[in-house]
C-alpha cells in the first residue's frame, strides 16, 4: 500500500496509556505487556514486528476478544465457561508519551487511505497499512483507532514501543468486576458446557399464583426463558413428586455459579423457599433467582 507520509503525520498524537483493559489467553499471563506473532488487523503479513492490542474500557476489550461476531443472526446468545476459563485479565499502561498515527473518525477518508484498513471484517487492507506505516514512518509506536463493534477506542503498539509499557498482574477473565453487568447488558447466557444452562437471574420474572390452588408442573414462582422446563405429561407439581421420592432420591443441592468472586450472603423466600437473594460483594448488587432445591427458613 502506498502512503503520503506527509499527511499521515498530521495525524500523529502523543498520547499516554494509562489502564487500558486487555484479554490475553491465560497461557500468556506471565507476559501481559507483550504480544506474540500472528494474524490480527494491523499484524505484519511478513511477520517483520508484533503488535500488542489494548481498549479503553472493558465493553470494547470484551468485544473485540470474546464476543467478536459469534451471536450475529442468533436470538439465543450462550458463552461457554471453558473457553473464558483460558482467558484473563490485564490493563496496560505506558511509561512515556507514545506517538501514535490516530485513524479515528473520518481520518481514514481525509486523509486518503484505504477505509477498510479500520473498518472491514477481513485484515488484509489493515495488514499493507501497518507494513507500510512500520517501514517508513520508524518514529511511530503504534496506531489508535475505533472499533468496528463498539466504535470505542482501540490501539495497536508495534514491539519497538514494548519497552515503554507495562502490565498490572493479570485476573481470570471470570473474576473481572465488570464482567456479570456486560453480560447482563448483551443478553448472554453462560453455560458449563453445551447442552447446559445456568438459570439467567437477569431475565427472572414475577408470575403471581393463587396460593389456593395447586401449583401445577409448567408453573413456577418465578420463570426463566432459559430454564428447561418440566415434563407437561407429569400429573404433579415439583414439590409433590419430591415428598413422594425416597430420601436418598431427592435432589441434592449443586453449585450455582454468580460470576463474582466475593460473594457473601443468600437468603431464601417466596413459595417453597425456593427464591434466593444474592449479595454480590464484587459489583455490590444484590440478584434475585430460582434455587434448584428448597432453602432454609430464617431463625429470626
Amino acid at each position: 500500500m502506498k502512503i503520503v507520509a506527509a499527511r499521515l503525520r498530521e495525524r500523529v498524537i502523543e498520547s499516554r496509556l494509562a489502564d487500558w483493559p486487555r484479554i490475553v489467553p491465560s497461557r500468556h499471563r506471565a507476559t501481559p505487556a507483550s504480544a506474540g506473532f500472528g494474524s490480527s488487523r494491523f499484524s505484519s503479513p511478513l511477520g517483520s514486528f508484533r503488535v500488542l492490542y489494548a481498549a479503553d474500557d472493558f465493553p470494547t476489550a470484551f468485544a473485540e476478544a470474546v464476543v467478536r461476531d459469534r451471536f450475529e443472526g442468533k436470538a439465543r446468545r450462550f458463552l461457554y465457561r471453558p473457553h473464558l476459563e483460558q482467558l484473563c485479565m490485564t490493563s496496560i499502561s505506558s511509561s512515556r508519551e507514545l506517538a501514535l498515527l490516530d485513524l479515528r473518525d473520518a481520518t481514514a477518508y481525509e486523509v486518503g487511505i484505504d477505509t477498510d484498513a479500520k473498518g472491514a471484517r477481513a485484515h488484509t487492507a489493515g495488514q499493507a497499512l501497518s507494513e507500510a506505516v512500520h517501514a517508513e514512518m520508524n518514529d511511530i509506536d503504534g496506531i489508535v483507532f475505533d472499533s468496528r463493534l463498539t466504535t470505542g477506542a482501540c490501539v495497536a503498539i508495534y514491539d519497538r514501543a514494548f519497552l515503554a509499557l507495562s502490565g498490572t498482574p493479570p485476573v481470570a477473565l471470570l473474576r473481572a468486576v465488570l464482567l456479570p453487568a456486560e453480560l447482563v447488558r448483551l443478553d448472554i447466557t453462560v453455560r458449563r458446557k453445551r447442552g447446559y444452562a445456568r438459570p439467567c437471574c437477569s431475565q427472572l420474572v414475577q408470575r403471581p399464583w393463587p396460593r389456593s390452588q395447586p401449583l401445577p408442573p409448567e408453573a413456577q414462582p418465578l420463570s426463566c426463558p432459559r430454564r428447561r422446563q418440566r415434563d407437561p405429561r407429569s400429573a404433579v407439581s415439583g414439590r409433590q413428586r419430591q415428598r413422594r421420592r425416597p430420601l436418598a432420591r431427592r435432589r441434592r443441592p449443586r453449585a450455582v455459579e454468580t460470576l463474582d468472586s466475593l460473594t457473601t450472603d443468600i437468603c431464601f423466600g417466596g413459595r417453597a423457599l425456593r427464591t434466593a437473594w444474592i449479595t454480590l460483594g464484587s459489583s455490590g448488587m444484590v440478584t434475585k433467582m430460582v434455587w434448584p432445591v428448597e432453602g432454609l427458613r430464617l431463625v429470626f
